[in-house]
């Protein structure tokens, strides 16, 4: 099976199975994509991984990040100010992936997504695409998803609950899309 033929679910089951076989926590780094400056985030992508992450999130900046801490607020809007876009995100994500076979995630809020070139659809084909695994959604709660989950699915992406999210919500909204 090529890079480009993997979904997102056997991406991450992947980049989960080496720590399980090896008895330890998996390693997840995140990162805002354009921080501190734009060329940055490969270089710090790669590091990790060179360190031993198996999962690399790559955070899309936002202009109003409630769900996140000083520290991300802070480094998204120095990556706004240097032009960071969703698409910078996708295509960071492309080039880690394309050179590390890695399980890349794109970290970010409901609006970015819904704006991309060509909506959700558009953007789950290019992250498909890009060979990304999926997306993080904190402020999308599960019954709100099937827009999301319709895009995302097709083409192969995952896609989080919001941390607000009980198990049981999760089933029961996945259920009654299933049966629609």
């Amino acid at each position: 099976m090529s890079v480009a033929e993997l979904t997102g679910a056997v991406r991450i089951e992947r980049a989960f199975a080496g720590p399980r076989a090896e008895k330890r926590l998996a390693i997840a780094v995140y990162l805002t994509v354009g921080y501190p400056e734009p060329s940055a985030t490969g270089v710090l992508a790669r590091a990790a991984l060179d360190g031993g992450a198996d999962v690399i999130e790559l955070g899309v900046p936002f202009s109003d990040p409630l769900a996140d801490g000083a520290t991300v607020q802070r480094a998204s809007e120095v990556a706004l100010r240097n032009g960071t876009t969703l698409e910078r995100c996708v295509a960071e994500g492309a080039a880690l992936v394309g050179e590390r076979d890695a399980a890349v995630l794109l970290m970010g809020y409901t609006n970015p997504f819904l704006r991309y070139p060509g909506g959700l659809i558009g953007f789950a084909a290019q992250a498909s695409h890009a060979g990304l695994a999926g997306i993080i959604v904190p402020d999308l709660p599960a019954e709100e998803s099937a827009e999301f989950d319709d895009a995302l699915d097709p083409a192969g992406l995952a896609r989080n609950a919001s941390p607000g999210s009980r198990r049981v919500r999760v089933a029961s909204s996945t259920a009654s899309r299933s049966r629609a």
